[in-house]
């Protein structure tokens, strides 16, 4: 789907230069000395160099004292941002929906009865290559069950001809408690040692180490992806203007900007603040709303550089809304869909 998404916005981008360039002079040769016969009443546009109004107070305002300004909203900015350094991904599940929900019901009663873990089992399975390994990987329980942060192991079960084998842990912990992250991890960890070179390989899977994964992978990747759509406008501005401050600019204000709006993010969907207030449960952010945020914001952006009454406005637009339709795009075709081969 974000792939789809930065493809739609290549092509309005590319529609929006074709009707710039060829449709709207020709509709203004046509129409003439006539473009400004019909106005609508009570909508007429605001002079850009009005002595009045919020805008202009506030302007003069930082001109008076522009260096205080700087500092105090450069602070603000950065105290907003903050909580982006704890930003933890995941995947919401039925212990996020609201407790009216049977779903909701369901998840608590199974967590009461039978453990928090119970609602989020990790699946062990072994492959075995080499016959002489079958006794080794039937220790396999009790080597499980020695590792901190397990509850309950299952029987081991093998195929016919045991070639394969499969465990269900329990862990001793909610599924989007980063304890059970902690606990994938450190699976894999002691399996790999415990199995290394003698005909069997361990594989963690299940529903929970699946998320773990992709949440792990999306947060490697995610920054990468922002910085090369930054670095791409960066170029493509420095390209266009022939200037260094322009597009440095234009990066930084990108930068605080996002990152305000995912401290943001983090404070209410991850730490609960204000929870309350929305009927939102804290939790691990879902995976792929950084992302879309990222997009939603830089669209923003070159929507306010759009409304600018020049062309230099829209061609920055234009250079940005493109370098963010690339950057949807490999981030959908080279790091989301490579999380499918994941084990």
């Amino acid at each position: 789907i974000i792939g789809w998404v930065g493809t739609a916005g290549a092509v309005i981008v590319g529609l929006n230069v074709t009707v710039a360039i060829i449709v709207l002079p020709a509709v203004l040769r046509l129409a003439g000395p006539y473009i400004n016969s019909l106005r609508i009443p009570g909508l007429a546009a605001p002079s850009a160099e009005a002595e009045a109004g919020l805008g202009y107070r506030l302007s003069r305002l930082v001109q008076r004292a522009p260096l205080l300004c700087l500092v105090a909203s450069l602070g603000l900015l950065l105290l907003i941002a903050s909580p982006v350094l704890h930003l933890r991904i995941g995947v919401s599940d039925a212990g996020n929906n609201p407790e009216s929900s049977t779903s909701r019901r369901a998840y608590d009663l199974i967590a009461k009865g039978f453990g928090l873990g119970t609602n989020g089992r990790v699946v062990v399975g072994m492959k075995i290559d080499d016959p002489a390994a079958v006794p080794v990987v039937e220790q396999l329980p009790p080597l499980l069950s020695g590792v901190t942060g397990v509850r309950e192991i299952s029987p081991i079960r093998f195929n016919g001809n045991k070639t394969a084998a499969t465990v269900n842990v329990t862990p001793a912990f909610a599924p989007q408690d980063q304890r059970t992250v902690d606990l994938v991890h450190n699976l894999r960890d002691v399996l790999r040692k415990r199995f290394k070179g003698i005909g069997a390989e361990p594989l963690v899977g299940g529903a929970t180490a699946t998320v773990i994964d992709f949440s792990d992978h999306n947060s490697s990747r995610m920054p990468i992806i922002i910085g090369g759509v930054i670095a791409l406008s960066f170029l493509l501005l420095m390209m266009f203007f022939r200037s260094i401050v322009v597009p440095l600019k234009a990066a930084a204000m990108n930068l605080l900007s996002i990152g305000a709006a995912f401290g943001v993010l983090v404070a209410i969907f991850q730490w609960g603040w204000l929870g309350g207030l929305i009927g939102v449960k804290e939790g691990p952010v879902e995976a792929f709303l950084p992302m879309m945020l990222f997009a939603v914001l830089f669209g923003l952006w070159c929507l306010n550089r759009y409304g600018r009454e020049d062309g230099v406005g829209r061609l920055i637009a234009a250079i940005a809304a493109f370098a963010m339709s690339f950057g949807l795009v490999a981030y959908d075709r080279w790091f989301l869909r490579k999380t499918r081969t994941l084990r």
